[in-house]
């Protein structure tokens, strides 16, 4: 499993970003414990068509940004996806495992679980942001 791309980026991850996750995993917690019933509806392309993916109840919505009037992502709008996706991943996981320091078993957990669509009730979107029109946006799961 060390040579799995997964593997060795989710343990460089959790290393560095442990506290983030950990303040992540205890602010969800708290809000998971409130009966906050809401019906919300983002969207998601499917074989390039769009389908609206109805969420109700209670979930905690993780946000990422990106600029929507450059056709091309830049390094860092990337690395802001993927770290957004690994911060729901382990955030959800531990959430459900609870907090504890991470083992190998956990990373080969976190790494089929990064290979899956999101589940669980932390949901990560993006907000595509338009710089030129700030007060345009739409929103898209990952």
């Amino acid at each position: 499993m060390p040579d799995d791309i997964c593997y060795n980026l989710l343990k460089d991850f959790l290393t560095n970003s442990w506290p983030t996750i950990k303040a992540l995993v205890d602010k969800a917690s708290s809000v998971k414990q409130e009966k906050n019933q809401r019906k919300i509806s983002l969207f998601q392309f499917v074989d390039g068509k769009r389908v609206n993916v109805p969420f109700e109840g209670n979930y905690f919505f993780l946000r990422g940004s990106v600029e929507y009037t450059n056709p091309q992502l830049t390094v860092e709008e990337v690395q802001g996806v993927i770290g957004l996706r690994l911060l729901e991943a382990c955030s959800n996981y531990f959430l459900e495992a609870g907090l504890h320091t991470p083992q190998e078993a956990d990373f080969r957990q976190l790494g089929e679980l990064v290979k899956k669509p999101p589940q669980g009730y932390i949901v990560p979107y993006l907000l595509n942001t338009d710089d030129v029109e700030a007060d345009r946006y739409s929103m898209n799961p990952l």
